[in-house]
């Protein structure tokens, strides 16, 4: 269950990511890198760099697209999953960590207990009351 849970958070990492690449490749195609000797040497012009630069941005830029649609999907089926979770406290604690990502400490801050009760006995009692969706 608790992999299941996860793959949002592995997802937004990814996309987290992409995003940072995406923002590189921008950068790369308006800074004109590159130097006179290799564009010499290679045979290719700041303009098909330019283009190549534009082409690997416009297929990251969908990828990330996709990507974010998936996890709009992923999201709503891990909230269905938790609201099926009847103990409040339980549910709270399933919500702070897989929809909103935060640490362990965090959430027993937020919750008033201890890390590791929260950690230890909350979260598998929690876990073991999700309906995952057939």
């Amino acid at each position: 269950m608790n992999k299941w849970l996860n793959r949002l958070y592995c997802l937004e990492k990814e996309i987290k990511l992409d995003r940072r690449e995406l923002n590189r490749i921008r950068d790369r195609a308006c800074s004109g890198t590159g130097s006179y000797e290799a564009e010499r040497v290679s045979g290719t012009n700041e303009h098909s760099k330019v283009e190549t630069y534009a082409c690997k941005a416009a297929d990251l830029s969908a990828k990330i697209d996709r990507s974010i649609a998936r996890s709009l999907d992923i999201k709503k089926e891990i909230y269905e999953a938790i609201m099926t979770v009847e103990d409040n406290d339980l549910r709270l604690l399933l919500k702070l960590r897989y929809l909103e990502f935060k640490k362990w400490g965090a959430i027993a801050d937020e919750m008033n207990y201890c890390e590791y009760h929260l950690r230890h006995r909350l979260h598998k009692k929690a876990l073991s009351r999700v309906k995952k969706p057939a």
